[in-house]
């Protein structure tokens, strides 16, 4: 049988212990990283997808209905990880995403990105979006 490194000179309860303060730091960064990639997301406020800028009815909102329409999956994983893993609340998730400052498409004239279809600006523009500013 093969001792690990880690566990030499230590008794059972050293060890227990120290494994779980390494879990706790490991969870810690985690919840640390999924937090920081809400609140620092480029294409979170993408206004093509938003009726207001940092509303929360907007956002509670969105988030009852499964973060559609769904403008940024790097933010979506993260608020599942956060409230399905780690158990973070509406609130708490509605916090982060109002430290997001930044901010796209803020002249638009209607959130267009679900149903482009129906965005007079987009279809005038060939279907630009860039343009349709």
């Amino acid at each position: 049988m093969t001792t690990l490194k880690f566990f030499e000179g230590k008794s059972p309860e050293q060890a227990k212990g120290e494994m779980e303060v390494k879990k706790r730091e490991r969870i810690s960064e985690e919840i640390n990283r999924l937090k920081n990639d809400i609140v620092q997301d480029g294409h979170l406020w993408d206004m093509r997808c938003w009726y207001k800028y940092k509303d929360e009815k907007g956002i509670r909102k969105w988030i009852k209905n499964g973060c559609e329409p769904n403008n940024c999956g790097n933010v979506v994983y993260c608020i599942n990880e956060l409230v399905n893993k780690h158990g973070f609340t509406v609130e708490q998730i509605i916090r982060l995403i109002m430290k997001n400052p930044h901010k796209e498409y803020e002249r638009r004239i209607v959130p267009c990105f679900k149903h482009p279809d129906v965005c007079t600006r987009y279809l005038e523009h060939n279907g630009n979006y860039s343009e349709c500013e």
